[in-house]
C-alpha cells in the first residue's frame, strides 16, 4: 500500500459541529398555542406568531369547526380535520 493511501485512510473525517438552538418560546392565547416564526408578510420578511395547536372549540361562519394546524394549501386548511 502506498504512503498516500495509508495517510488518506488514517485521516479521520471532520464533522461539522452541531449547533445548539435555544428552544422557541411557546405562548398560549385563548384557545391556541403560538410560536414566533419569520414569515413573508406584505412582501417583507417579518416576525409573527404562528399557531401550532388549537385547544377547545373553533368556529367558521358561526359553526363549530375543527381546523388542522397546517396544510399544503388554503383549501386543505379550510377542510375539517379528522381526529384519529
Amino acid at each position: 500500500m502506498s504512503n498516500k493511501k495509508r495517510n488518506k485512510q488514517a485521516t479521520p473525517k471532520r464533522q461539522r459541529p452541531q449547533q445548539q438552538h435555544a428552544p422557541r418560546p411557546v405562548i398560549f392565547s385563548t384557545g391556541v398555542y403560538l410560536i414566533p416564526k419569520r414569515v413573508m408578510l406584505d412582501g417583507k420578511l417579518q416576525w409573527g406568531w404562528v399557531v401550532t395547536e388549537f385547544e377547545g372549540d373553533s368556529f367558521l361562519n358561526g359553526d363549530v369547526f375543527n381546523p388542522p394546524e397546517t396544510a399544503p394549501s388554503l383549501s386543505k386548511l379550510l377542510e375539517e380535520a379528522v381526529e384519529l
